[in-house]
């Protein structure tokens, strides 16, 4: 065991061991990088917090403060130190351009490029490219150089800025001024369903139907369909309690049941609320029902006319050469589909146009290629009852496609329509129906049905071309045969004005009265007051100014307006409008606002047709995937284009002002 005093060591005689004496390395200060010496070059190195970097000669240098100043100090560093100094930085060139001339007009580009791609229902994938090639053919450009447009940003502008600026100006109009909602919904090529919502009100001066919004629904029950609207109400904060008068759509039972329906909720919450069931889809379906009377052979000689040549470019070489022969256009067959409300019409016409090409072309492939199809459509063909049929449809027909053109159209039409259906409905029931009884009756009491105020048979009116096949005996019929065809063309007749009478309310005060604010009643001043009308719409006028309104009617009865006879009735409204009494101010002020209130309500719901129209053409099979948001902005964008070109409509500054990175969103 050692003693106390002894220290460990094995040889006492050893010299003790010498201490290492520890070596430290600089490390970098951030100090140093607010030095002027080294401002605006030097950072810390990422490899080892010994070493510094030189961003100007881009190169690792030890942390110590002597050789950072030799560096400094060196010919290369100040020359490239010189260089990187008059360099700009990215966010010097953004402060730049957020104020210079420059950065506008490069914005602008990028809004039309945008609405280039929503004009003409471009892929957002073409922005990939296009801006590329824009700068290699405009090189010298510096506009051209600075755009940087591709698909993201494209979405995002047409959503967020042209999309949202329409929808933010439009929304704004619904919420100061009276308006209805025309709504119809509809399943996308993508198998989404969308609830479409239009609004009509007055915009631009003049009454329109405008899109709103379009909302995805997962059913199409009632109560789903009234949620998703007060939805899309509330969110945009318009008070539709106060300012919807009126509510359009087609005859849908989920739509206009009486009961429990869309439009039974909506009259809960607004119970002045104007019902319209459109009058397009309303004669569409007169025609189709009415048209079951007829033999079904008329219908399917069309449809395997159609069908035979449908796939078959050679049949229709074919066909060619007989309509050279027989002096025909070479026009092709047309489909005659049940959910286009005109194509019945058309279909019927070109095939009474091609009548002769096909039985010449029939009987030749009938017996040279001998096919059970074309034998078929020869014995249609060559059956004079069946052309018969087609001669009386070509007559009866326009009646009702007539007035549905007339009520798709955008322009203000609820005041003719009730004088409009009266004259179609008075026309058909003329070919059929006494003189006496139908003049000396009210159209609404007629006795349509009544076999003892019809004409004799063989005096019914079914059309020229048929009344002179019959005058003529060139239809080649038996009297039997002959009689059959005009009572089935008698039914066609009692059961169009049948189909009439069920869906148009003749004996509704309201459409009856609307003909007052007609160009032609107010210039013929014929009418004393319009209380009648005004008080049958207590949702645009309050009771107490009705007296007011009623004192302009008279006043303007007894107004010399100095104007054309012919002048359109919204042309002279708006004349009536800009009249100014002595003082300057407006001389019919409640009766303009109640006669615009009028033109806002709905007529049809052609609008939202066109609307899924436009969603079919921007929705393809190939570009299925298309989100609803990015489908409600190319729709507000094509709204905000109006009748303009990409290339000419005005960029705002609102515009402008949205072209920020708040823009994007995470969609």
């Amino acid at each position: 065991m050692a003693d106390e005093g002894d220290d460990g060591c094995d040889d006492p005689g050893t010299p003790p061991r010498a201490v290492k004496k520890v070596k430290y390395s600089q490390k970098y200060s951030p100090n140093w990088e607010s030095l002027p010496l080294f401002k605006g070059w030097l950072q810390p190195s990422v490899k080892s917090k010994n070493r510094a970097y030189c961003k100007a000669c881009d190169c690792e240098l030890n942390a110590k403060k002597s050789e950072l100043e030799k560096h400094a100090g060196g010919q290369k560093h100040k020359t490239n130190a010189s260089s990187a100094a008059k360099q700009p930085t990215l966010l010097s060139m953004s402060f730049a351009r957020g104020h210079s001339s420059l950065d506008k007009e490069v914005k602008e580009g990028e809004i039309r490029l945008a609405a280039f791609v929503a004009e003409h229902n471009l892929p957002m994938s073409i922005m990939t490219h296009l801006p590329q090639l824009i700068k290699c053919v405009c090189s010298d450009s510096q506009i051209a150089k600075h755009i940087a447009c591709s698909r993201t940003k494209t979405t995002a502008i047409l959503k967020n800025v042209i999309g949202a600026t329409s929808k933010e100006e439009l929304i704004n109009n619904v919420k100061t001024q009276k308006f209805s909602i025309i709504v119809d919904e509809s399943t996308d090529k993508g198998c989404t369903k969308h609830l479409c919502l239009l609004a009509r009100l007055i915009h631009g001066g003049e009454a329109n139907d405008v899109f709103l919004d379009l909302v995805p629904v997962q059913e199409g029950s009632a109560q789903s369909l009234y949620d998703s609207i007060v939805k899309v109400f509330v969110d945009n904060g318009i008070p539709y309690k106060e300012n919807m008068i009126g509510f359009a759509s087609d005859g849908a039972n989920a739509m206009m049941g009486a009961h429990n329906s869309l439009s039974s909720r909506l009259v809960t919450d607004v119970p002045n609320l104007f019902i319209m069931k459109c009058i397009c889809h309303s004669f569409h379906l007169c025609a189709s029902y009415a048209c079951m009377s007829l033999p079904r052979a008329v219908e399917q000689l069309t449809r395997d006319v159609y069908n035979y040549f449908m796939s078959s470019p050679k049949r229709l070489s074919e066909l060619k050469e007989f309509q050279d022969f027989v002096k025909v256009k070479p026009h092709k067959l047309l489909h005659p589909s049940q959910t286009r409300w005109l194509s019945l019409q058309a279909v019927v016409c070109r095939v009474l146009e091609q009548y002769d090409a096909l039985i010449l072309y029939f009987t030749d492939a009938a017996f040279s290629e001998r096919i059970m199809a074309a034998e078929k459509i020869l014995h249609y063909l060559k059956d004079p009852t069946n052309k018969l049929y087609l001669q009386f449809l070509e007559f009866i027909l326009p009646f009702f496609t007539d007035l549905n053109k007339m009520m798709q159209s955008e322009r203000p039409k609820i005041h003719l329509m009730y004088d409009s259906v009266s004259v179609v409905c008075r026309t058909i029931m003329d070919c059929y129906i006494k003189r006496d009884h139908l003049q000396n009756t009210a159209v609404q009491n007629v006795q349509y049905r009544n076999p003892s105020h019809f004409l004799p048979l063989n005096e019914i009116y079914l059309g020229g071309k048929v009344t002179a096949a019959i005058a003529q005996n060139t239809h080649g019929l038996s009297r039997p045969n002959l009689e059959e065809f005009q009572k089935h063309c008698l039914n066609f007749l009692v059961e169009s004005v049948s189909q009439i009478f069920k869906r148009f309310p003749f004996r509704n005060a309201v459409f009856k009265h609307l003909r007052l604010i007609d160009s032609k009643v107010v210039l013929k001043k014929s009418e004393p007051s319009i209380a009648p009308l005004v008080s049958l719409l207590p949702g645009i006028i309050e009771e107490n100014k009705l007296n007011e309104i009623d004192n302009e009617w008279r006043l303007l009865r007894n107004t010399d307006l100095e104007v054309d006879a012919s002048i359109d009735t919204e042309r002279l409204w708006q004349t009536i409008a800009e009249m100014k009494k002595g003082d300057g101010s407006q001389m019919f002020p409640q009766l303009s606002y109640f006669v615009s209130s009028v033109f806002c309500l709905p007529h049809s719901s052609a609008a939202a047709e066109r609307i899924f129209s436009l969603v079919n053409n921007m929705k393809t099979k190939q570009r299925n995937a298309l989100s609803t948001k990015t489908l409600v902005g190319l729709l507000h964008t094509r709204r905000y284009l109006k009748e303009d070109f990409c290339f000419s409509f005005p960029v705002s500054s609102t515009l402008l002002q949205r072209m920020t990175s708040d823009m994007y969103d995470s969609e």
